[in-house]
């Protein structure tokens, strides 16, 4: 009987995954399998894999984008769209955002799976993935948001160094107004309606929604996020400028005290692009095709160990 399968995406971490899978296959135990992932194809395969047999505990080896197309792979290849109860964060992607953001720290990857061994079934910590246009994730940005990944993706440093050192040239490029901040400040129309409630149109410097309270850098807009409250939006319409004297506010996820700001918990939330343009957005990290209108939601509960 398989219990507990660990997934392997040979592409994360620039190969380093890929070669921790000897270390973690001669560690392997009874009711454990590995399997090794390296396209939509083999991970659609190894979903369907872990479903048949049952895997109530899946440890995944890889970054913020390996947790989501792994859980969204899983729950379309389950009949009744469930998930794995439990899931197991071992790291090793290029981001750790998630994994960090629900305590899953500390150790190279083995030490990692070593301490989940000794945790009980049902003991891990409670959350809920959101669900936007049919994908899986934690951590949902648009605008701002989206822009400054397009930024630190193309700065070539996919580090917390070089994500500070972009924080730290948007603070100064918005007080000079300088290219960079025209970049990250452009802005979209749009309608949001949080369960069953339309709001008024707004101009969105950044509309940002998550159920893990941290995003990296030590900020914690999505505080008030939980599987009882539901995923944590945070809609944003006052000016670059203002924002960067703001930030402590959204870092200890107090938003509702800024100026210009919508900041609350729901459970369904549409986001209809009210112009011309649809709206660029991104989900754990990963970079997504523009939608006219996206449509969150909330997942199963799942435990993280």
């Amino acid at each position: 009987m398989t219990r507990s399968v660990i997934i392997v995406n040979a592409k994360a971490g620039r190969g380093q995954c890929l070669a921790r899978v000897g270390t973690l296959r001669s560690q392997l135990r009874d009711g454990e399998r590995l399997i090794v992932t390296s396209d939509e194809a083999s991970l659609a395969q190894a979903a369907a894999d872990v479903v048949a047999a049952g895997a109530a505990r899946v440890s995944l080896l890889g970054g913020d984008g390996t947790i989501a197309t792994t859980l969204t792979a899983l729950q379309r290849a389950s009949p009744r769209a469930e998930l794995p109860a439990e899931f197991v964060l071992l790291g090793g992607g290029t981001m750790n955002t998630v994994a960090r953001g629900l305590g899953a720290t500390g150790g190279p990857p083995e030490e990692r799976l070593r301490r989940a061994r000794a945790v009980p079934y049902g003991a891990g910590r409670p959350v809920r993935p959101l669900v936007v246009n049919g994908q899986l994730g934690f951590l949902l940005s648009t605008g701002l948001m989206h822009q400054f990944l397009v930024e630190y993706y193309a700065q070539g440093d996919p580090s917390s160094v070089g994500a500070a050192r972009l924080l730290a040239r948007g603070i100064l490029s918005s007080l000079r107004r300088g290219p960079l901040a025209r970049r990250l400040s452009a802005r979209f129309t749009a309608r949001l309606t949080l369960d069953g409630t339309p709001l008024p149109e707004r101009d969105c410097l950044f509309v940002g929604v998550g159920t893990v309270p941290e995003v990296g850098l030590g900020f914690r807009p999505y505080a008030r996020a939980s599987p009882e409250r539901g995923f944590h939006v945070v809609a944003y319409s006052g000016s670059i400028a203002a924002l960067a004297f703001s930030l402590a506010a959204f870092a200890r996820g107090r938003g509702e005290v800024v100026a210009g700001t919508f900041d609350r918990t729901g459970f369904r939330l549409t986001i209809e692009a009210q112009g011309a343009e649809p709206i660029p957005f991104a989900l754990d990290g990963d970079l997504h095709p523009a939608a006219a209108a996206l449509h969150v939601g909330l997942g199963p509960t799942i435990r993280i160990v």
